[in-house]
C-alpha cells in the first residue's frame, strides 16, 4: 500500500467539533448519539481488528493493511453509513482494498504529484456551502489537458481534494455536491473520454459509492451539450439507484441550480454574485504544500482547450456526411453505441442554440435546458 500525506500525520486525540445545528442533523439523519459515540467507535475498531486478523478468506483482505484506526478517521466511515457497524466495516475494507487494486491512482497519493491539475482550474472548491450544508466541488473538463494528463491523475486529484475536505466534520455530516461545468466542452473530448478504460469500467463511481467515506448528495450537470448522453449511458449502469435519483441536469437554466445553492454563494459563471471560478481553484486547499496560489491563468498550457471539434472526429470515424444527412440514431449505431445511448435523454437535453434542429425526428426541446434525471 501507499501512504498518503494524511496518513503520515500524527492522528492526535479526536474531539468532536460539530456545530449545534449539524449535531442535530447527525442525530436525525445519521443516528449519531453523542452519549454512545465513544462506545460505538470502540466496537467499530474491534470489528476492524477482528477482520484484519481473521482467516475469513475474504479476497479483499489479501495483502491489505489497515493503516489508520484513530477515531478522527473512523468516524468518517460511521457517518457515511449512518452508524451501521456492518456497512461501515464494509466501506472501510473497500477503502483500503481499492488502494491495492488501483495503484495508478494511489501510488504517490499526494497533492504534489497532481500539482498541475490542482492549479489548472479543472477542480474548484467553493468557499460557501449549498443550502443543505453540503460542500461544493465544481469540475471543468475543458481545463483538463487530456493529451498530457492521464485520467488516473484526474481521479487521484479529485480523491485528494475529497480527503482534504473530509478533515472537516461539518462536511462529513452534510456531504458533498459535485458540479460539472460542461461549458465549451467539444464532442472530441467527450468521445475520447467515453472510450477510456476508467470510464468504461466505472472506476470513479466504484471508488466513490463503495470505497470512500463521503456522502455524495448530488451530481449537477451544467451547460451540458447533448452528446454528454453518450457518457451518461456508459456510466449509469454503475450507479446505484440513490445516485441516479440525485443527478440534476440544469443546462443553462441557472434558476434550477439556485434552488440548491444561493446565488450569493455562487460565482458569476452560474449567475452568482461572487468572482469567477478561477478564484476557487483546488490548489488553494493546500497552502502548506504550494504556498499562496493566485487566480488561475486560462492561457497556461494546461488550460488550453482542444479545438479539434466534431467535424474531425466524424471524419476519423468514417462518418463524414452522416451528421448532416442522416438521423442521429444512425450516427449512434455506427459509433457502436446502439442500444446503449438513451435517445430520449439526448432529445431532452437538446436546445435550439446547438444547431441540431431536424436531426432527431419529433425531438423534445426544453428551452430552459433544465431537467432532472
Amino acid at each position: 500500500l501507499y501512504q498518503t500525506h494524511y496518513q503520515m500525520a500524527s492522528p492526535g486525540e479526536f474531539v468532536p467539533s460539530l456545530s449545534e445545528d449539524t449535531l442535530k442533523k447527525a442525530r436525525n439523519e445519521l443516528k449519531e448519539d453523542p452519549d454512545k459515540r465513544d462506545q460505538v467507535l470502540l466496537d467499530f475498531k474491534k470489528a476492524i481488528e477482528d477482520s484484519e486478523g481473521s482467516a475469513s478468506g475474504d479476497p479483499r483482505l489479501h495483502g491489505v493493511q489497515f493503516e489508520r484506526k484513530d477515531n478522527a478517521f473512523l468516524i468518517r466511515f460511521l457517518r457515511a453509513r449512518k452508524f451501521n457497524k456492518e456497512r461501515s466495516l464494509e466501506l472501510y475494507i473497500n477503502y483500503y482494498h481499492n488502494r491495492a487494486e488501483f495503484p495508478k491512482i494511489f501510488q504517490d497519493f499526494t497533492p504534489r504529484s497532481v500539482e498541475t491539475i490542482l492549479k489548472s482550474g479543472v477542480i474548484n472548491v467553493l468557499d460557501n456551502r449549498a443550502r443543505d450544508g453540503a460542500k461544493v466541488i465544481c469540475t471543468r473538463p475543458r481545463r483538463w489537458d487530456i493529451d498530457n494528463q492521464p485520467v488516473w491523475f484526474v481521479i487521484r486529484s479529485l480523491l485528494i481534494v475529497l480527503e482534504k475536505l473530509l478533515e472537516d466534520e461539518e462536511t462529513q455530516v452534510h456531504g458533498v455536491r459535485l458540479f460539472i461545468n460542461f461549458q465549451d466542452v467539444e464532442f472530441t473530448r467527450v468521445w475520447r473520454f467515453s472510450q477510456m478504460e476508467a470510464v468504461q469500467k466505472g472506476v470513479m463511481l466504484k471508488l466513490l459509492q463503495d470505497g470512500f467515506p463521503v456522502r455524495l448528495k448530488g451530481l449537477h450537470l451544467i451547460m451540458q451539450p447533448w452528446y454528454i448522453s453518450i457518457v451518461l449511458a456508459i456510466v449509469k449502469p454503475f450507479m446505484k439507484e440513490k445516485l441516479k435519483k440525485r443527478i440534476n441536469i440544469h443546462g443553462y437554466n441557472f434558476s434550477t441550480l439556485h434552488e440548491f445553492i444561493s446565488p450569493e454563494n455562487l460565482p458569476m459563471d452560474f449567475e452568482g454574485t461572487l468572482p469567477s471560478l478561477d478564484n476557487f481553484i483546488a490548489a488553494k486547499l493546500f497552502v502548506s504544500q504550494f504556498g499562496e496560489v493566485g487566480v488561475v491563468n486560462e492561457t497556461d498550457p494546461e488550460c488550453v482547450v482542444d479545438q479539434t471539434g466534431l467535424e474531425d472526429v466524424v471524419n476519423q470515424m468514417g462518418l463524414d456526411g452522416v451528421i448532416d444527412e442522416k438521423k442521429l440514431e444512425s450516427v449512434i449505431d455506427q459509433m457502436g453505441l446502439e442500444g446503449v445511448v438513451d435517445h430520449k435523454e439526448i432529445e431532452d437535453m437538446m436546445v435550439d442554440q446547438m444547431g441540431l434542429e431536424g436531426i432527431v425526428k419529433d425531438k423534445t426541446i426544453r428551452d430552459d435546458g433544465g431537467t432532472e434525471v
